[in-house]
């Protein structure tokens, strides 16, 4: 019999500001299939000056791409170089750092494939990374709740710490392993790594994001601007799909727990005002507001909460990083072939 499950990582959608004053952006240029590069189960994407760097789940894990090159390398395995369940990657000066979940490991790579080392991490399970000078940045996670941890040297410092949420649902069927999950698009803590090493992060029921430095003081604050979107059908639709997973160890068992959620899934009017928060090298933040399923929007505020920006992705995009003059979207088709988009990033 399955063992029971719980989701621990937080369900990421992307979010929408209320229609009118948004720009669609202009596609650039795509990776993936079209072009001879293959992405299977793309986990992450890297911003570089002349470099896409996309991080996935199957062998090899991490894809470099400049101009009309391709470098590819991260084997599957337990060794120090090799990598089991890469969830998430990042700079680390000009080299690159990834974060193997499975395994709990940091392993350093060059920018052209050369292992550097690997660290363990000691029992802590984590599903973000982020570097700020010589500390090192995680968002790890246990059944008591979430944390964003600095690691400095050989000490690990909480910088702050959130509780899960209370609002669960439990799906159960026979012939499947039961799982649990918060409410279809509840509202969650939410956070990310400014430049600089400042954490921004934003709180249920809360309208402010407050923000820390690197040793959890705070700095200052700033109000989420309003925007109230609408949860349509297509929207609670696409939560079943995708925080639902499609298989465990090879099997998709978790098949019969779909009707389930269908039916017993409490689905709110609108979306919270925060549903995911992004870095922009501009040392601004990037705010979802709704999800893929009605078309990305975002916008973009700078610490005092003016808005920068707003921009409204294709239905079916998901935003996955903000770089100086681009953002990386990520596609899927009919057949769940991936690409990976560029769109000029709008003006601000």
């Amino acid at each position: 019999m399955l063992a029971s499950i719980s989701l621990f990582a937080v369900f990421l959608s992307a979010s929408a500001v209320s229609a009118g004053a948004q720009d669609s952006p202009e596609l650039i240029r795509s990776h993936g299939d079209a072009n001879g590069v293959v992405l299977v189960n793309v986990k992450a994407v890297l911003l570089g000056d002349v470099s896409l760097i996309a991080l996935t789940d199957p062998e090899p894990a991490v894809h470099a791409l400049r101009g009309a090159g391709l470098d590819e390398w991260g084997r599957e395995g337990r060794g120090p170089a090799e990598l089991k369940d890469p969830v998430a990657i990042t700079w680390a000066g000009k080299d690159l750092l990834v974060l193997d979940q499975n395994q709990q490991k940091l392993v350093s790579y060059r920018a052209d494939g050369t292992f550097l080392s690997s660290r363990a991490l000691g029992g802590v399970w984590a599903n973000r990374v982020f570097v700020v000078g010589a500390d090192t940045v995680l968002g790890t996670f246990t059944l008591a709740g979430s944390a964003v941890v600095r690691l400095r040297g050989s000490s690990a410092d909480t910088i702050l710490a959130f509780n899960p949420s209370q609002d669960q649902l439990v799906l159960k069927a026979a012939g499947a392993p039961s799982l649990t999950l918060p409410q279809p698009f509840a509202a969650l803590d939410r956070w990310t790594l400014l430049p600089g090493g400042v954490v921004a992060h934003w709180q249920p029921e809360d309208d402010q994001l407050h923000f820390y430095n690197i040793d959890g003081k705070p700095v200052g604050q700033a109000t989420v601007p309003a925007g109230d979107v609408l949860v349509s059908e297509a929207d609670r639709e696409y939560w079943v799909e995708t925080a639902i997973p499609e298989d465990f160890m090879g099997r998709r068992v978790f098949e019969p727990l779909r009707p389930i959620a269908r039916d017993r899934a409490t689905f709110p009017r609108l979306f919270p005002a925060v549903l995911n928060l992004l870095p922009d090298p501009n040392g601004n933040v990037w705010i979802q507001r709704s999800v893929a399923s009605s078309g990305e929007s975002w916008i973009s505020v700078d610490r005092a909460g003016r808005v920068v920006s707003e921009v409204e992705l294709p239905v079916g995009r998901e935003l996955l990083a903000v770089g100086r003059e681009e953002l990386a979207v990520l596609s899927k088709d009919e057949w769940d072939i991936e690409t990976i988009e560029l769109y000029a990033r709008p003006s601000g």
